[in-house]
């Protein structure tokens, strides 16, 4: 790290490989593995010559959502999801942890495991929910979007 506390990159590998295979200097090192918005990172020794084989595990499971309008009727686009940190904070404000644009279909949120409060609006109307995320599997949940002051999951 730097004199202010900063990392510098010495390698990465892109999101579509499989798992890499990085040749890096021998040295001190953090790791790091991202999915969506999960992250693992772990501190290694690497000696000259060494082979390491490191398994980081995300703690992650993923959030599927998708919406019904009033009227039961499946809405595959036009719903913008946004997905906030269960908790509030001193002020009573939750942290947006990710959002999903209107004009794409119902998505699908790689998160660390735990607890989040998630919405989704379009023009016939909004919800909103807390879910729990579960490692390792998908959680599917549909919101049932209705006027304002009659929201339900």
């Amino acid at each position: 790290k730097d004199v202010e506390g900063r990392a510098r990159r010495v390698a990465s590998s892109p999101d579509y490989l499989g798992p890499p295979r990085l040749p890096l200097p021998a040295r001190r090192l953090t790791v790091t593995a991202t999915h969506g918005k999960a992250m693992a990172r772990v501190d290694i020794e690497l000696a000259p010559g060494e082979i390491k084989k490191l398994v980081l595990n995300l703690h992650a499971g993923i959030l599927r959502l998708s919406s019904t309008g009033p009227a039961g009727q499946t809405l595959a686009t036009g719903v913008n999801y946004e997905v906030y940190e269960a908790v509030k904070d001193a002020e009573g404000k939750r942290m947006r942890v990710t959002t999903s644009p209107n004009y794409a279909g119902p998505p699908s949120f790689q998160l660390p495991r735990g607890r989040y409060y998630v919405t989704a609006s379009a023009g016939v109307g909004t919800a909103e929910a807390e879910v729990d995320v579960p490692e390792g599997v998908m959680t599917p949940v549909t919101l049932k979007l209705a006027r304002s002051g009659q929201n339900s999951r």
